[in-house]
């Protein structure tokens, strides 16, 4: 007998994004600083940028990554799969550029 796969990877897609959503889940329920829900803000933007990376590697696995992969080809210019290279640079600049100003001007 044949075990059941899931051929779109719409569970593991699932499991990409669960993520995402806890950390914005935690980020509104329970932080009210600004500086705290900024920060886990970050951590967010630093998940995509490595669920970018991901999907230059992994693209065939899950549709999600599948769906990355397709807005660095299709809405980028130039469109290629090493976009995905660019958009986690940029989630990765923007986080250092957070975590410099966090450190010498608010702290």
């Amino acid at each position: 007998m044949k075990k059941p796969t899931d051929k779109n990877g719409i569970a593991l897609g699932i499991l990409l994004l669960c993520p995402l959503l806890i950390i914005g889940y935690i980020k509104n329920t329970y932080f009210h600083d600004k500086t705290q829900q900024e920060a886990l803000l970050h951590l967010q933007i630093l998940y995509v940028g490595l669920l970018f990376v991901l999907s230059y590697y992994y693209a065939h696995k899950t549709i999600l990554l599948r769906g990355l992969i397709w807005i660095c080809e299709h809405l980028s210019a130039p469109g290629s799969r090493k976009m995905a290279f660019f958009y986690f640079g940029l989630c990765l600049f923007a986080n250092i550029y957070f975590l410099i100003h966090l450190v010498f001007f608010r702290l």
